[in-house]
C-alpha cells in the first residue's frame, strides 16, 4: 500500500522506515498493519510518536505536513461494527490533535480508512483524494463504501433519574487502579456512600508504618524538619532530595490510609494492594486473595495515570513509555486479570486531552484516545455491561498543581470541583443508557483549542486555503487574480456557529488566493477570520438565529429575455460558480431565477449545512441587480443576518432578491432561497453591496426592455 501511495503522490514521495531529517511531509501508515494482538497494535502508537518527534526536530519553514493513517473501521470505532485488536492502535488522533496545538504552521490530519476488500491501489486513491480535497479537518473517517465522516461532540445536559444502570448489587467487588489517592479516590468515597461495595485498590505506593518522629507533623515542611532532626540525631547525612522523597512517600501513605478509612466509614469495605497495575501477573495474584475473601470481581475502575509534560520535540521515548503504558498497559493487565470474572461495569478515567489534544501531552492524549476506543470495543463485546470512558476536564485537585490552577484560571477554564466530579461519576453510572460510552465532562474545558489573549478564552481553527484543495477558487477570479469568495468565509463561520446562526457578517479586507493559511478565531460570540499575521478579513457574530423569520418572495416579476446570465460581461464567475440555471425574472427593484447545484468536484470541501454555492448565486444576482437598479457594478461587503431554515438542501432552488435601500454608492437587498414548492431553504438579510469605484456605468438591460412582450 505504501508503494502505491508513494506512486500516486509523485516523484518526490518515497517509502521509508524512519523519518528523514529533510522531510517536508510525513504520512505515517503504521496504523494500517495487520496486528497479531493488542500488544503489537499498541506499539504502533510509540512508532507514530517517534516519527512525529523526528519530524518536529527539523520542521520545514512553511510547517510542512504530518498525517497519520489507521484502519479502525473508517469511523474511529464510533459505529457498531467491532474493530478488534486495532483499537489498541487508536491513539494516533491524540498525537495529531496535540501536534495541531504545538505546530501552528503545520498541516496535520488523522485519517481512519477502512481498507476492507479494496486493493492497495484503491486505498491509495482514496487517501490521495482526502489529502488533496479534504480541507483542514483534523479527524476524517473514510469508509469502504465511500462515506466520509468527521467525529462530532453531541452536547447533552446531565440529569440523574435514579435508575441503577450499573446493575451492581450491594457487596459487589470493584477493582480500582489509582483509586487510593487523588480524584479517583474522591469518586470512590462518594460511591461508597450511596452503595455498600467492596473496593480493591491497586497502587504503586507501598504501605509501611510511619516513623514515630513524623506522626505529629502535619505539613510537608514539618515532616521534612522532623526527618532532618531524626537524621542529625543519628549522625546520618541526608540531602534535600532525600527529604523530599521521604516526605512525599509519607504523605502518599497517609492519603491511602485516609481513603480506606473514609470508604469504611461509609459502610463499604476496602483493601489496598501495592502492585504495579501494568503487571498482569501481580494483579492476578492479588485477585486470588480477593476472590477467596470476597468473591469475583464485578466492576473495574481504571483511574491510574501520570504526566511528564514536554513538547513532542523534547519528550523522550522513556517519558512516552511511562505515561502511555500506565494507562494502556495498565488497562490490558486489568482486563487480562479479570477475563474470567462476571464484569458488569467498566469505568475508565480518560481526559479531554484525548478528545482535543494538549500542549506537552502527546503521550497522555494518545493513551486516553486508546482508552476511549477500547471502551467502545468492550461495550460491543460485553452486551449487558455498562462501559464508560469519562473524558474529564481539569479537576481542582489531583494532578492539577497550584501553578496549573492559575494557568487554567487565566484561560477562563472552569475546574471540576472534587465533590461535583465525584457526584457526576456516581450519577453517570446510575442514569445513562448503555449507549453513552465516551463522555466528555467539564464546562468550557471541552473547547477544541484555548489560548489566552486580552484575558479572554479563545478557540482557534487553522484553515488551509489552497487551490489544489479548493478547486472552485480557480473559477473565482477578479481581474485575473483568485479571490476567496464571501460565501466561503460564511461557510466556515456557519460550521462553527451551527444552529446559533450568524449576524453582522462583514468583509473587512478581501482574501487573495495567494494566502495559504487562515485562522478562524472565536472570542465569545464573535468570529473573526484573519491571516496568520493577524490581518482581519471577515467578522461575524453568532446568533441568535431567527429561524421563524420569513421574508416573502417578490411578486410581479416578468421575463427579462436573459436566459444565460454568464454570457454578458457583468459576472466574472467561472464554471464552478455557474449556478444560475434559468431565465432571469425581473421587476423595477427585484430579481429571481432558478439555481442548480454545481458539479461536486468543485465543492468537495463544503458541507451540506451551508448552501454556499447557492448563496453565491444569490450574490451573483446581486451584481446583476446593482447593474439594473443603480447602473453600477457592486460587490457584497456585509450581511445583516444569515438564516438556515433546513439542513435538507435540494438540488435546485429558486433565488429571489429584493432591494431595501439604494443610492449612488450601493444598495441593500435581501436574498431568499426556496424550494420548488415555496418552502424557505435559507436567507441572507440586509446584504450591503458597494459600487466598485472607478468603473464605468453598466446596465443589465437596454432601456425599455423590462416588461416587453
Amino acid at each position: 500500500m505504501a508503494q502505491e501511495l508513494a506512486k500516486a503522490l509523485g516523484s518526490h514521495a518515497r517509502v521509508v522506515s524512519e523519518t528523514p531529517a529533510d522531510a517536508d511531509a510525513v504520512i505515517f501508515l503504521g496504523g494500517l498493519k495487520k496486528f497479531k494482538d493488542g500488544e503489537a497494535a499498541a506499539a504502533v502508537n510509540r512508532e507514530a510518536f517517534l516519527a512525529a518527534k523526528s519530524f518536529s526536530s527539523n520542521l520545514p519553514e512553511d510547517g510542512g505536513v504530518f498525517v497519520t493513517v489507521q484502519d479502525t473501521g473508517g469511523a474511529f470505532g464510533l459505529t457498531s461494527a467491532p474493530v478488534g485488536v486495532s483499537a489498541w492502535a487508536s491513539g494516533l488522533p491524540g498525537l495529531i490533535k496535540t501536534a495541531y496545538r504545538e505546530w501552528p504552521q503545520t498541516a496535520v490530519k488523522a485519517i481512519d480508512i477502512e481498507m476492507g476488500k479494496r486493493s492497495a491501489k484503491a486505498v491509495a486513491a482514496a487517501l490521495l483524494e482526502e489529502l488533496h480535497f479534504g480541507g483542514s479537518a483534523l479527524e476524517v473517517g473514510l469508509a469502504q463504501d465511500g462515506t466520509r465522516r468527521e467525529p462530532v461532540l453531541e452536547m447533552q445536559q446531565h440529569r440523574a433519574d435514579g435508575k441503577k444502570s450499573a446493575g451492581l448489587a450491594p457487596g459487589s467487588v470493584v477493582l480500582v487502579s489509582g483509586g487510593a489517592r487523588g480524584v479517583t479516590a474522591s469518586t470512590l468515597i462518594e460511591w461508597s456512600r450511596e452503595l455498600k461495595l467492596r473496593f480493591v485498590l491497586l497502587g504503586r505506593t507501598s504501605q509501611k508504618k510511619e516513623p514515630l518522629e513524623t506522626q505529629g507533623a502535619a505539613t510537608d515542611a514539618e515532616i521534612k524538619k522532623a526527618l532532618l532532626q531524626k537524621a542529625l540525631a543519628a549522625g546520618e547525612k541526608v540531602t534535600p532530595k532525600d527529604l523530599m522523597a521521604a516526605s512525599k512517600k509519607i504523605l502518599a501513605e497517609r492519603e491511602i490510609a485516609a481513603t480506606l478509612a473514609a470508604i469504611e466509614a461509609n459502610g463499604s469495605d476496602a483493601a489496598y494492594y501495592p502492585v504495579d497495575v501494568q503487571d498482569a501477573v501481580s494483579v492476578s495474584h492479588a485477585l486470588e486473595t480477593v476472590r477467596k475473601k470476597w468473591g469475583p470481581v464485578a466492576a473495574i475502575v481504571h483511574g491510574a495515570g501520570t504526566l511528564e509534560d514536554k513538547l513532542i520535540a523534547d519528550k523522550t521515548p522513556e517519558m512516552f513509555d511511562f505515561v502511555f503504558n500506565t494507562k494502556v498497559s495498565g488497562l490490558r493487565a486489568l482486563l487480562t486479570a479479570t477475563e474470567s470474572d462476571p464484569i458488569e461495569a467498566i469505568v475508565l478515567f480518560s481526559s479531554v486531552a484525548g478528545r482535543y489534544g494538549n500542549v506537552g501531552q502527546s503521550d497522555y492524549a494518545m493513551a486516553n484516545e486508546v482508552l476511549n476506543k477500547l471502551a467502545r470495543e468492550e461495550a460491543k463485546r460485553r452486551k449487558s455491561c455498562l462501559v464508560r470512558s469519562l473524558n474529564w476536564g481539569p479537576w481542582d485537585g489531583g494532578m492539577v498543581t497550584p501553578a496549573l490552577r492559575g494557568h487554567f484560571e487565566k484561560l477562563g477554564v472552569a475546574l471540576i470541583g472534587l465533590d461535583a466530579g465525584a457526584r457526576f461519576m456516581v450519577e453517570e453510572l446510575n442514569e445513562r443508557s448503555l449507549d453513552d460510552i465516551e463522555v466528555v465532562i467539564g464546562g468550557n474545558t471541552i473547547e477544541p483549542d484555548m489560548s489566552a489573549r486580552e484575558g479572554q478564552a479563545e478557540r482557534v481553527y487553522d484553515i488551509i486555503v489552497d487551490p489544489a484543495k479548493y478547486g472552485m477558487l480557480e473559477s473565482h477570479k477578479i481581474r485575473g487574480k483568485v479571490v476567496v469568495p464571501f460565501v466561503l468565509a460564511l461557510d466556515w463561520f456557519q460550521r462553527i456557529a451551527g444552529p446559533a446562526g450568524l449576524s453582522d457578517i462583514q468583509m473587512l479586507k478581501g482574501i487573495s488566493g495567494d494566502c495559504k493559511r487562515l485562522r478562524l478565531i472565536v472570542r465569545g460570540e464573535t468570529l473573526q477570520l484573519q491571516s496568520v499575521d493577524g490581518t482581519p478579513h471577515y467578522r461575524a457574530v453568532m446568533g441568535p438565529a431567527e429561524t421563524d423569520k420569513r421574508i416573502a418572495a417578490p411578486t410581479g416579476l416578468q421575463p427579462s429575455g436573459i436566459k444565460d446570465a454568464y454570457k454578458g460581461k457583468l459576472l466574472f464567475h467561472g464554471p464552478a460558480f455557474h449556478v444560475i440555471a434559468s431565465e432571469l425574472q425581473i421587476s423595477e427593484d427585484a430579481l429571481s431565477a432558478e439555481l442548480k447545484a454545481p458539479k461536486p468536484a468543485h465543492w468537495k470541501h463544503s458541507r451540506v449545512v451551508t448552501p454556499a454555492a447557492f448563496l453565491d448565486g444569490g450574490l451573483q444576482m446581486g451584481i446583476l441587480l446593482g447593474a439594473h437598479v443603480i447602473g453600477k457594478r457592486v460587490l457584497p461587503t456585509r450581511a445583516g443576518q444569515f438564516i438556515l431554515y433546513t439542513r435538507e438542501i435540494p438540488e435546485r432552488v429558486t433565488c429571489s432578491l429584493r432591494v431595501n435601500k439604494k443610492n449612488d454608492s450601493g444598495l441593500v437587498y435581501d436574498v431568499l432561497l426556496s424550494s420548488n414548492d415555496g418552502t424557505p431553504v435559507a436567507a441572507a438579510l440586509a446584504v450591503e453591496a458597494t459600487a466598485v469605484p472607478n468603473e464605468p456605468s453598466v446596465s443589465l438591460l437596454p432601456r425599455g426592455k423590462v416588461g416587453a412582450k
